[in-house]
C-alpha cells in the first residue's frame, strides 16, 4: 500500500525546562557531536544531512523547543529539502493552472463548434501529477534511514528512550 505522509511530525515531552533542553541541543551542535548539518535560530533547530552523504531526497529536520505545563516539549517535523518542496509544489500549481486553462479552451471550442481537443491536456496533467506522487513516494521511502537516524541521534543527545516516529518504521 501507497502510504505517503507529507511533513512527518513528532513530540517528546522532556523531564527538563525548555532552556535546558535548549542549551543540551546547542552543545551538542556547537561541541561537534551532531552527526548533521545542524543551524539554530533561538529555539528552532534545523538537521540535514551532512553535505558528503546528502542526496536529492535527503530529509531536513525542524526542531522547535517550547515549555508546556512546565517542561520541555521538542516538536519534530519531517521535510524535504526547500528547494525540493518548492519545487514540487510550484509544479502542481502549474500543472492545475494547465488543467483549468485547458478546461476553459476545451469549453470555447464547443462553443464555437471547434473540435474540443483542449480537453486532452486534462488528463495529460492528472498523469503527470499521478507521476510526481508516486516519485515523491519512493523519495520518502529512500529518506527514511535517514529520518530513523537524525530521531535516533536526537533522542540519544536528550537522554530519552522513545521508539522512532511512524514515519521511521516501515
Amino acid at each position: 500500500m501507497l502510504d505517503i505522509v507529507l511533513g512527518p511530525t513528532f513530540d517528546m515531552t522532556l523531564n527538563t525546562t525548555s532552556d535546558e533542553a535548549e542549551g543540551t541541543l546547542a552543545t551538542w551542535i556547537r561541541e561537534g557531536g551532531c552527526p548533521f548539518h545542524a543551524i539554530r535560530a533561538g529555539s528552532h533547530f534545523t538537521l540535514t544531512a551532512p553535505a558528503a552523504t546528502r542526496h536529492f531526497w535527503s530529509p531536513t529536520l525542524s526542531l522547535e523547543v517550547r515549555e508546556a505545563d512546565g517542561k520541555a516539549l521538542v516538536s519534530g517535523r519531517f521535510n524535504p529539502s526547500p528547494g525540493i518542496w518548492t519545487g514540487y509544489m510550484f509544479t502542481y500549481l502549474a500543472l492545475v493552472t494547465i488543467a483549468l486553462m485547458a478546461a476553459m479552451w476545451g469549453t470555447a471550442q464547443i462553443m464555437l463548434k471547434a473540435m474540443p481537443w483542449a480537453f486532452a491536456l486534462i488528463p495529460v496533467c492528472a498523469v503527470i501529477a499521478g507521476v510526481m506522487f508516486w516519485i515523491s513516494a519512493v523519495g520518502q521511502r529512500l529518506a527514511r534511514p535517514e529520518m530513523k537516524a537524525m530521531h535516533v541521534a536526537l533522542c540519544g543527545v536528550l537522554d530519552i528512550d522513545e521508539p522512532g516516529p511512524p514515519c521511521c518504521e516501515r
